[in-house]
């Protein structure tokens, strides 16, 4: 046997388990990288339900409405509880985007999430806050993420949703 067809058939094979080595690397970043979304996915919504447990206090419930409505024109309390909940989205969200950024977290959750805060910053009471507290407390990046969604526009009035609505003082009684 000719060492030149030896050699040429061991480049050949030695090329193939390159390549064979390569795909199977491949679908395991691509499979890690599902887990990891996977598992950024849950903390998140973890975190987005203990942040929500706050709101079955009602006197906390009630000044997070309020204060989507009129903050800061509200008492000391409610102002302080209204922009400590909304303090809490805002790390929520900080979190989300940092995922993002960091490959762990997919665009169509992310986006979801942007979205969602934009919201509540929005309305008159969440902008309020933000130019008082967000944009001040906040990442710089993050601020220009969310000042970008406001921009674009379309964001949905959450004060029509019905835990944001304010009641008559029919219905109180």
């Amino acid at each position: 046997m000719d060492w030149e067809i030896v050699t040429a058939i061991s480049e050949i094979i030695g090329a193939a388990g390159i390549i064979a080595t390569l795909i199977y690397l491949s679908i395991q970043v691509r499979d890690n990288t599902k887990a990891s979304q996977a598992a950024s996915r849950l903390i998140i919504t973890q975190d987005y339900r203990k942040t929500l447990c706050h709101h079955l206090d009602l006197n906390n419930a009630s000044a997070y409405r309020e204060g989507h409505w009129d903050y800061p024109n509200m008492t000391y309390e409610d102002n302080i509880l209204f922009s400590t909940m909304l303090t809490d989205d805002a790390l929520l969200f900080q979190g989300v985007l940092a995922q993002f950024e960091s490959g762990q977290l997919e665009k169509k959750t992310y986006d979801s999430y942007l979205t969602w805060f934009a919201c509540l910053t929005s309305t008159p009471g969440g902008t309020a806050w933000w130019i008082d507290t967000g944009k001040v407390v906040f990442l710089p990046h993050m601020i220009s993420v969310v000042e970008e969604r406001f921009a674009i526009g379309g964001l949905y009035d959450i004060r029509q949703l019905a835990q944001f609505q304010r009641r008559s003082a029919d219905s109180t009684s």
